[in-house]
């Protein structure tokens, strides 16, 4: 509702307003609530969505929105390959959502759509 037109389709290197992350890296046991304790010292988290199906690692991600493009670079600083969630064995990613570092598909088109629901996501 009242989204900014065009918001889709942004130029390649414009972040100074995104506020989604892509969490990845979350071992399967990972939790919604367990994923907010993580983020939420970070800012405010207006929006979070679990992928619940795992990657052939084992590995699940999530897409987490933060009121504030501070708030979501901070989260990347803090957390970004510095944070191992147990059991995994490797560091949790955290990047903005529309960046080239998914584990899929052609580049950002996958990420274009974020208001519709999460069958399409390519994971």
């Amino acid at each position: 509702a009242g989204g900014m037109p065009g918001r889709g389709m942004p130029p390649p290197m414009e972040a100074a307003n995104e506020v989604k992350l892509f969490v990845g890296n979350l071992p399967e046991s990972c939790t919604q609530e367990q994923l907010t304790q993580l983020m939420e010292p970070f800012g405010q988290i207006t929006h979070m969505h679990m992928m619940t199906n795992p990657t052939s690692s084992g590995a699940i991600c999530a897409f987490v929105e933060y009121a504030t493009n501070g708030q979501a670079r901070a989260a990347i600083e803090g957390l970004h390959l510095k944070h191992t969630v147990e059991p995994r064995q490797s560091a949790m990613t955290v990047q903005f959502a529309r960046s080239k570092g998914g584990r899929s598909g052609p580049g950002p088109q996958q990420f274009e759509r974020p208001g519709q629901g999460g069958g399409q996501w390519g994971y």
